[in-house]
C-alpha cells in the first residue's frame, strides 16, 4: 500500500496521516457550520422549533404543488369530471386565499393561471418566511 502524497510530491509519514485526517475532518465540520451537540443531547425548545419548521415547509410546499398541478391540468384541458382533477381543483379552491377572482380576463385559462399563480406565489412566500423565522428560533 502506498502512502498518500502531499502537493510537493513527498509522501506523508504514517504518524502524520492520522493528525492530518483529524484536522481535515475538523476543518470540514467548521466550514459546514457543524457543531458538537450540547451536553444533554441538544434536545431543547430549539430542536422542536426546527422540527416544526420542517413540517410546515413540507405542508406549504405541498399546497404550492397542488395549486401548480391545478394550473397545469387547466392549461392542458384535463377532463373536469375525472376524480383526480376534481380533487385537485377542490383542494386548489380551498387554498386560493380568496384570489380566485383577482384578475378577470376573458380567457378562463389565463384567469386560472394568473389568479392561482399569485396564490401559489403567496403560499411559497408565506411558507419561506414562517420557516425562516422558526429556524432562527431553533
Amino acid at each position: 500500500m502506498t502512502r498518500p502524497k502531499i502537493a510537493s510530491g513527498r509522501q506523508v509519514p504514517p504518524s502524520r496521516r492520522k493528525a492530518l485526517g483529524l484536522a481535515l475532518a475538523a476543518g470540514t465540520a467548521a466550514i459546514a457550520g457543524c457543531e458538537k451537540p450540547a451536553a444533554g443531547g441538544g434536545a431543547g425548545t430549539g430542536s422542536g422549533a426546527g422540527a416544526l419548521a420542517g413540517v410546515l415547509r413540507v405542508a406549504g410546499l405541498a399546497i404550492v404543488a397542488v395549486i401548480v398541478i391545478y394550473i397545469a391540468l387547466t392549461l392542458l384541458d384535463a377532463n373536469p369530471e375525472n376524480a383526480f382533477a376534481t380533487f385537485v381543483r377542490e383542494a386548489a379552491e380551498f387554498f386560493d386565499l380568496g384570489l380566485a377572482n383577482l384578475f378577470l380576463p376573458a380567457d378562463p385559462k389565463v384567469s386560472v393561471t394568473l389568479n392561482y399563480g399569485v396564490a401559489a406565489g403567496l403560499w411559497y412566500l408565506i411558507t419561506a418566511v414562517v420557516v425562516r423565522l422558526l429556524r432562527r428560533i431553533s
